[in-house]
């Protein structure tokens, strides 16, 4: 399983946070694993030099991954496309930097192993959610299809600070 970070940006708080996961990961890993970090300053993590593989990324390659709508999000998917490209054969276990490990990943491992994926929290019918960037989305999506599911008022949202995906 590879267990995905992405950090860009000049905040360093971002960074501090990833820190903090990867020491958990690194803790309740298991050999079979591989940590790695998708990061625009690749230089914030050479202490873990030889535990975990960096792949970096500039702002070109940031702003490509955006897209021609500049759909910030998407950045997270091309990454996550990046990584799985690169380990056909890997299940991804995606976590934003403001996540951290308390216990053994064995359970989320051993579902993709049989095929199960996960995303964190289900936050809400989009067509009911009420934030702007919700509303604005909503607006934009709302009757389209994708790979033949279709948007309607029981389409939901799910949170992606973590992201399972099974091979």
């Amino acid at each position: 399983m590879n267990i995905v970070y992405l950090v860009f940006g000049s905040s360093i708080d971002h960074y501090q946070q990833v820190y903090f996961s990867v020491y958990t990961a690194l803790a309740h890993k298991n050999d079979s694993d591989r940590i790695i970090i998708v990061a625009e300053d690749p230089e914030l993590f050479q202490s873990f030099q030889g535990k975990i593989e960096i792949i970096p990324i500039n702002r070109e390659i940031i702003v490509e991954w955006e897209g021609q709508h500049h759909f910030f999000w998407r950045v997270k998917i091309k990454a996550l496309q990046l990584v799985a490209q690169k380990y056909p054969s890997d299940s991804i276990l995606y976590l934003d930097g403001d996540t951290f490990f308390y216990q053994s990943a064995d359970a989320l491992r051993d579902g993709m192993k049989n095929g199960q994926n996960y995303m964190h929290l289900e936050e809400g019918k989009l067509s009911a959610l009420s934030s702007k960037t919700e509303k604005l989305m909503w607006k934009q999506m709302k009757g389209k299809t994708y790979d033949s599911i279709t948007i309607d008022h029981n389409s939901k949202m799910w949170n992606a600070g973590l992201i399972g995906i099974s091979h």
